[in-house]
């Protein structure tokens, strides 16, 4: 990877047709603070895992993955990733429009110390049940400042 790219604080790869090779080297931007990968259909669960396991990947605050193959299972690796680096603060999420989502990865969350971080939440349009829905209620609405 080119070290002009090292410091990079926000990448958006909205609509395009990345693979999770891309993934892997994004996942060496230690600076990143924003990603945008919206609508990145190509992009399966494995490569958004190996991004958010990722030990360098500590400053990301936004991550967009509206519109992409997310489920249950990769979005649990992201929440998982957020309780064990201290310095990962995700404030906002955005996981709109993810079919594969129904909610099981929200679990996770409920004995969460960095549940707090979390302002901004889009789930809309997923297929949210309503366990995850007492989930959301009992977790995140005191945190929350935006929830779609």
């Amino acid at each position: 990877m080119s070290s002009d790219l090292i410091n990079l604080k926000s990448l958006n790869l909205s609509n395009s047709n990345i693979l999770d090779s891309t993934l892997t080297v994004i996942s060496f931007l230690g600076a990143l603070e924003s990603l945008c990968i919206d609508n990145c259909r190509k992009i399966s669960d494995d490569g958004i895992t190996r991004l958010l396991v990722s030990k360098k990947i500590n400053r990301l605050r936004i991550l967009s993955l509206h519109h992409t193959n997310i489920s249950d299972e990769a979005a649990s690796h992201l929440v998982y990733k957020q309780f064990q680096a201290a310095t990962v603060q995700i404030e906002s999420l955005d996981l709109s429009h993810c079919e594969n989502l129904h909610g099981h990865f929200l679990q996770v969350f409920v004995d969460s110390p960095t549940i707090q971080n979390i302002r901004v939440l889009n789930l809309a349009s997923t297929k949210l049940n309503d366990f995850a829905m007492e989930i959301l209620c009992q977790t995140f609405l005191r945190s929350l400042k935006e929830l779609n």
